[in-house]
């Protein structure tokens, strides 16, 4: 029996603690060791996870690997050690390897940085030559770490060149393709320009071979056609100049969008590929998806919304006349689609997270003839249209771009008020849509809507843009609108007439359109607004 004494401000506490026997204390000692070691391990894989995804309020809790990194990589060599005896131990040097080499890559020797980039390497060249890479976690971690691989000098001395790691990955259909595209347009340009391009010419010279020999049912290995093709890649990276784009009239859609997706969006290359293969793809983009099915067409959906973002944040970023020169060339392509409206959406999502409102009104002033166009299509059948015939309208996609390009679209949050972009300078965008295409009833819908949510505080002027379209549109009192059109009117009305009563009664204009918003309603059967205009009358 052992006595301990455990001394604590005024008091002594005595602590009995039995003898183990020999092999229980040898017992209890390893099990001890193996808590700490597993704790050291779960404490640097939380760290190196956290530090990989950019959480600050997370990583920073790990301060010892912060203040010093070559404790991390001391722990992260032990893992490494002991790879052969733990398999689960895989994930961990993954994020272990990328972390150190991307973010403390100029405090490890030569040595830990050969361990580290062997690591990523190999993990990648086996799950891509087996195939089991889209179960593995960590392979996010690995392919953002490719870029610094690449324009270092290490890879001169590793077992597998990730150039052409990043190749076959940029050319494959797999998520991991659009992991290696946003890595290699968002750092491998910033590390190196020249190979970046390289690596740009060679894509758009093997892809057609790629698809043919690798990407069909039971293809070939993706190695065995880059041994393949190995005179022809080691011709453009022996080039100093990579010279001009070759052609890319080869290339299959999916390809096509690719080869912009893997540009930086600031860069001139990027202006002149938008031409070039936009001229290729845009009609089918644009179409819609159904008639592609009909037309036996493979549409990569995914591919294609990530080019729409990328198209958009483009345009948003780009100068007044090249945004001009787009949107001319773009134009006769865009149609009454699905795909339309999901162009509009990610302009007002990059919008919402870029701030750029000179360049967002620019453009959606460009945008306002091509709906325009649209809506004409189908002006005469809705103002021709009887009550008879209500239930004979549907406008389908054109509903909703309708709603999109004039901001009413469901994606703003719940309760939302304002938005940083729609400011009181820009009213005579919703006072021209009154006037322009106030015979779609999606106008009614979107300017009621946008009064209760990001237009909120526009108290003073909506009630003129609903008469406006009210107004010289009778075919809306009986055709069949958009869900919740009344609600957003009734709800608009009463803060108007709340806060307005004495306007209303001096004004004649203003009463005068208060009593056309309420009479709409009333003929559309709602009981508020009858309310509503008995206390106004």
């Amino acid at each position: 029996m052992k006595i301990e004494y455990d001394h604590r401000q005024d008091e002594t506490q005595i602590v009995l603690t039995s003898d183990l026997p020999e092999d229980l204390a040898e017992s209890q000692q390893k099990l001890y060791e193996d808590i700490e070691k597993d704790d050291r391990y779960t404490k640097l894989f939380l760290w190196s996870q956290s530090k990989f995804m950019r959480k600050p309020d997370q990583y920073q809790k790990y301060e010892q690997y912060e203040i010093d990194p070559q404790s991390a990589l001391t722990d992260a060599l032990s893992l490494l050690s002991d790879l052969s005896s733990n398999h689960n131990n895989r994930n961990l040097i993954i994020y272990i390897s990328a972390v150190l080499l991307m973010e403390f890559g100029d405090r490890l020797d030569d040595n830990s940085t050969q361990i580290c980039s062997e690591s990523i390497v190999n993990n990648l060249h086996t799950a891509l030559n087996e195939q089991w890479y889209w179960s593995v976690g960590g392979i996010d971690a690995v392919i953002a770490a490719l870029p610094v691989l690449i324009s270092s000098k290490v890879e001169r001395s590793l077992s597998v060149d990730p150039l052409i790691l990043m190749l076959i990955l940029i050319c494959d259909w797999s998520k991991q393709r659009d992991w290696a595209v946003a890595a290699f347009r968002e750092k491998l340009w910033c590390l190196d320009s020249i190979l970046a391009k390289k690596l740009f010419r060679a894509f758009i010279l093997i892809k057609p071979g790629y698809d043919q020999k690798v990407t069909l049912y039971n293809g070939i290995s993706p190695f065995k056609f880059i041994d393949d093709s190995k005179e022809l890649l080691q011709t453009v990276f022996d080039q100093q100049d990579p010279g001009e784009i070759p052609d890319v009239s080869g290339l299959s859609d999916t390809a096509l969008q690719t080869l912009n997706l893997l540009l930086p969006i600031d860069i001139p290359l990027a202006r002149t590929v938008i031409s070039m293969t936009g001229k290729i793809f845009w009609p089918r983009l644009f179409e819609d998806q159904h008639h592609s099915n009909h037309k036996n067409i493979f549409r990569d959906m995914n591919q294609e919304q990530a080019y729409l973002s990328w198209l958009a944040e483009y345009l948003l970023c780009t100068t007044t006349q090249e945004r001009h020169d787009v949107v001319t060339e773009l134009a006769p392509n865009i149609v009454i689609s699905d795909m339309t409206n999901s162009f509009l959406t990610k302009i007002i999502l990059s919008q919402d997270q870029m701030k750029k409102p000179q360049a967002f009104w620019n453009l959606w002033d460009k945008f306002f003839i091509i709906i325009d166009g649209f809506c004409s299509k189908q002006k005469v059948a809705l103002l021709t249209i009887e009550e008879k015939d209500i239930d004979r309208y549907y406008g389908g996609d054109l509903d909703k771009i309708v709603t999109t390009y004039l901001l009413a679209f469901p994606l703003w949050q719940e309760n939302i008020c304002s938005w940083h972009t729609l400011q009181e300078k820009n009213i005579d965008f919703f006072v021209n849509a009154a006037q322009k295409l106030s015979y779609h009833p999606g106008t009614l819908y979107s300017i009621a809507r946008v009064l209760n949510t990001i237009g909120y505080d526009f108290l003073d002027h909506g009630i003129k843009w609903l008469a406006l379209v009210i107004r010289d549109n009778p075919h809306l009192k009986f055709i069949s609108l958009e869900t919740n059109t009344e609600f957003y009117i009734e709800e608009y009305t009463q803060r108007f007439i709340s806060s307005k009563r004495t306007a209303i009664k001096q004004n004649s204009e203003i009463r005068r359109d208060t009593l056309d918003v309420l009479s709409f309603l009333v003929d559309r059967g709602s009981t508020c607004g009858f309310m509503l205009r008995d206390s106004v009358i």
